[in-house]
């Protein structure tokens, strides 16, 4: 038998129980810290990306779509919701805003 297992062995129950808890806490908490923070789950490039949908991505799908793209110098278009749970929110990055036209030529 290895050293560590012998010392694993010569402890009580409890503390062994309760190594066991606090390494299981710890490693789901650290799992969990990955899900949190602004924009959680985005996932894209300087072309677009996507975000898994909620109710709150839902209404700020813009905001996260301008502020991803705006890394790149671009514009976020949202260009898909699918209002479901499991689901995405699409976006695409421009190069020209919302309101932009192109001009009509005269003629």
């Amino acid at each position: 038998m290895s050293a560590a297992l012998k010392r694993v062995r010569s402890m009580p129950s409890k503390i062994v129980s309760r190594l066991l808890l606090l390494s299981t806490v710890l490693t789901l908490g650290l799992s969990a810290a990955s899900c949190v923070g602004p924009n959680a789950g985005v996932t894209g490039n300087d072309t677009g990306g996507i975000v898994p949908w909620s109710p709150d991505n839902d209404r700020y799908a813009r905001e996260i779509a301008d502020q991803h793209c705006a890394g790149y110098s671009k514009y976020g278009r949202v260009t898909s919701k699918v209002r479901q749970p499991g689901h995405y929110i699409a976006w695409s990055c421009t190069w020209k805003p919302y309101g932009w036209r192109p001009l009509r030529a005269r003629g």
